[in-house]
């Protein structure tokens, strides 16, 4: 059975004692075999839902306070007031809540290190950017068309 470099992820021979790609000495293999999940923090999605809405928190206050001065208007616009202050704080926080997942692997066909986002493990696959063989996404794992 092959192992795999758990430094550039190259498929060696059983006998090899070292990677025959980049010489590393063979080891704990386990994790290199093992799909791994990345998140990336969407740091630009995040400031721009804090400044959209700061935006909207400005509208919204603005609005409350004019709501407030007719008098009765106040039922309506004292909980904009609050929401106008709530929105930056959660416009930002709703861009580190969605974060993107992406499962790290290699592709069957090349031994390339892939990755794939959530709609593209949800649509169940994706073409290697390397040899463009298609390779399907199934329990967390990369797989070949033909094993299907």
């Amino acid at each position: 059975m092959a192992w795999y470099c758990s430094r550039c992820n190259f498929s060696n021979p059983d006998n090899n004692d070292k990677c025959y790609q980049c010489n590393t000495p063979r080891g704990n293999t386990a994790l290199s075999n093992a799909p791994q999940y990345k998140t990336k923090v969407p740091v630009g999605e995040s400031a721009l839902g804090c400044f959209l809405g700061a935006g909207y928190g400005i509208w919204m206050i603005l609005i409350g306070i004019v709501l407030c001065c007719t008098g009765i208007g106040a039922i309506i616009g004292i909980p904009l007031i609050i929401a106008g202050i709530v929105m930056p704080i959660a416009g930002g926080g709703a861009g580190l809540t969605f974060a993107d997942k992406k499962l790290l692997g290699q592709c069957p066909y090349c031994k390339m290190q892939i990755e794939a986002g959530l709609k593209l493990q949800k649509d169940g696959g994706l073409n290697c950017p390397s040899c463009a063989q298609r390779v399907l996404i199934r329990d967390g794992k990369f797989i070949k068309l033909e094993d299907v």
